[in-house]
């Protein structure tokens, strides 16, 4: 059999755990916005306690539905939609509250609001939309890198069933968005095409800009490899500083931080802080078990990249090492966690069954 049939062949599998990834978020998806009457801003979480940002819901909202408490990030990233370049930042960045490290994060919103020309109810549907479509795409993807690394095509799912992907879906947040080119980005660096795996990880850390750590491990696996680097390699970190030159030009006056590292502290501070209110109030069983297995998740990470000088351990050492930072904020429940943390989940089920083997993703 000619190697292009046999190639085609090979991705009837990913393509089919990538339909299964799609069509299991969008049944979820769709099943939750059906019960709120097909209203999308059921995914946004507006909130009653902010008077502003309430005022703004129901500016451009007949109806929005309300979260309890804060509500959560999908209304920034609703904000940041409406006006991704920040043209007039007083009608619309002025309501962030932390105004240049929300508007990092610029690609999900920007292509969500048709760079800003979407009405908002558009808007607000294709906040749905572009991340059920993501989650089935980084399945796909992720299926693809599995058999790249001689894993099973079934090893996809560890893209849907990740914990971080699932509550961005459904939140109308940038992990699924950066999960799915970050994966692009890794079947490409399998391939060993430099250029195309820049141009996705830049993708990826215009999405969520954490997303550098990823890049930076890669940078160190390819430098190990090949004792050297290459101009392309560069793209993801020129991209991520220029655009954010141009916010400290438009908001630069909306926030005193050079850089906002309020979600780090004191190794294993934050940690420990959180394991005593998991151990000391009921119903927090479900956020110890995450927790628990996160931090063995960083550890694992952290190990096995030192030890090993891989691909996959040295692109998830980078968010080991954060993980041990993070402060009691984000550890305390696993909606936050899970989406500080959302790619070493997913590396996690791919690095398991090769940790005991040689792999040709060894660098040295």
């Amino acid at each position: 059999m000619p190697p292009k049939t046999q190639e085609k062949r090979g991705l009837f599998a990913p393509r089919l755990v990538g339909i299964i990834g799609f069509a299991l978020i969008a049944y979820i998806a769709f099943g939750l916005v059906s019960g709120a009457d097909w209203n999308p801003t059921l995914f946004i979480k507006f909130d009653g306690v902010n008077a502003p940002l309430l005022e703004y819901a129901e500016d451009h909202f007949d109806d929005p539905i309300l979260a309890g408490g804060d509500g959560h990030d999908g209304k920034y990233f609703f904000i940041q939609a409406s006006d991704p370049f920040y043209l007039q930042p007083d009608q619309n960045a002025d309501l962030l509250d932390r105004p240049t490290y929300r508007a990092q994060r610029m690609l999900y919103p920007t292509i969500a609001g048709g760079f800003g020309l979407f009405s908002s109810g558009v808007t607000a549907w294709m906040l749905v939309i572009l991340n059920i479509v993501a989650v089935g795409v980084g399945t796909y993807l992720t299926s693809r890198v599995s058999l790249s690394l001689g894993l099973s095509p079934l090893f996809g799912l560890a893209f849907f069933i990740n914990p971080g992907v699932f509550v961005s879906s459904v939140i109308d947040t940038a992990e699924v968005f950066a999960m799915a080119f970050l994966m692009a980005g890794i079947l490409m660096a399998l391939k060993r095409k430099l250029r195309p795996a820049a141009g996705f990880f830049t993708l990826s850390v215009l999405s969520r800009e954490t997303m550098l750590l990823c890049v930076i491990g890669w940078v160190i696996f390819e430098l190990l490899r090949n004792r050297k680097l290459h101009w392309e390699m560069s793209f993801p970190f020129v991209a991520v500083g220029v655009w954010w030159a141009y916010l400290r030009l438009r908001i630069g006056y909306l926030s005193e931080d050079v850089q906002d590292v309020r979600a780090l502290g004191r190794p294993f501070e934050g940690l420990i802080d959180a394991f005593r209110d998991w151990t000391s109030e009921p119903g927090r069983v479900d956020d110890l078990v995450i927790g628990v297995a996160l931090v063995l998740i960083c550890v694992f990470f952290v190990y096995l990249a030192l030890a090993r000088r891989s691909l996959i351990p040295l692109m998830a050492a980078g968010f080991g090492f954060v993980g041990l930072l993070m402060v009691e904020e984000v550890w305390s429940h696993y909606f936050d966690s899970t989406r500080a943390l959302t790619p070493l989940i997913t590396l996690f089920f791919l690095a398991v069954p090769l940790a005991g083997r040689p792999h040709e993703t060894k660098a040295v």
